[in-house]
């Protein structure tokens, strides 16, 4: 049905040729079809807490379905040592207390689903709903700090590197994740808090290709001109922040040129 939208879900068992579906029909009548869909329930309705109570949870509906998912996804693929972490969007246009409005998102509403995944083949090992505000309680300053912490858990003193956007990135987060020998290399907003921004070269100040650094506590952070008037900022505790590479970028000219690049932020 997924690969095949009809406007109606009685027009998969239809007598009209043009919305018969043999595939779904076969497998069985439309009566069981609708019965099962009507009764069909995960969790017991009987047993859910209400708001403000202890075990309260928005998805405990779905939950016995989703915490399944997981540990299949965890148990039929073990993933190489290089992770990535970010948020995507499922479109939906429903009234939904967990639908979120992201103006500048491709899928602008929907659900918020925060995912670890192996960098290299792209297979989702942890996903995970986001379910409002109050996510993470008062615990942590930064959602993106919790968020790190709850999907990279499972592999806390196995030395895997992860790879996330400056949403859940700070400086105190990177040190942490460096005790528990999760190695770490992200993009990092200027704004946060201890960030050393009078420490480092101001954008104007440099030209395509140069760079400016900082080293301290196992935690180093590259700002590096590309293309356009704003540098990127990486912080890693992967890479030597001294360590150099040369990548292919656009002069004002239209020609492609090597210029040298901070190793941690070509990764």
């Amino acid at each position: 049905m997924r690969f095949n939208p009809l406007p109606g879900v009685r027009l998969y068992w239809s007598n009209d040729r043009n919305f018969f579906n043999s595939i779904v029909a076969q497998v069985m009548p439309v009566k069981r079809f609708l019965k099962i869909m009507k009764i069909l329930h995960l969790n017991d309705n009987y047993k859910i807490p209400k708001k403000g109570e202890i075990g309260f949870e928005r998805l405990y509906k779905l939950e016995p379905m989703l915490d399944h998912l997981y540990s299949c996804f965890k148990k039929l693929f073990h993933p190489a040592r290089y992770l990535s972490v970010d948020e995507y969007m499922v479109g939906f246009k429903g009234r939904r207390c967990l639908e979120q409005y992201m103006p500048n998102k491709p899928i602008k509403r929907g659900f918020k689903i925060w995912v670890i995944a192996c960098a290299g083949t792209g297979y989702c090992l942890g996903p995970s709903v986001y379910e409002g505000k109050e996510e993470g309680g008062n615990s942590y300053k930064f959602l993106g700090e919790f968020v790190i912490e709850k999907l990279a858990a499972p592999y806390e003193r196995l030395g895997n590197c992860l790879f996330f956007d400056n949403f859940f990135s700070n400086v105190v987060m990177m040190k942490n994740l460096l005790r528990k020998n999760l190695f770490a290399c992200a993009t990092i907003r200027q704004t946060r808090k201890f960030f050393p921004k009078d420490k480092l070269a101001a954008d104007k100040t440099l030209k395509m290709g140069e760079s400016d650094i900082i080293i301290g506590e196992d935690i180093g952070i590259s700002k590096w001109k590309g293309r356009g008037k704003k540098c990127v900022t990486v912080t890693s505790t992967m890479c030597n922040a001294e360590s150099k590479c040369f990548v292919l970028r656009t002069n004002n000219k239209g020609v492609r040129e090597s210029v040298p690049c901070p190793e941690s932020i070509r990764d």
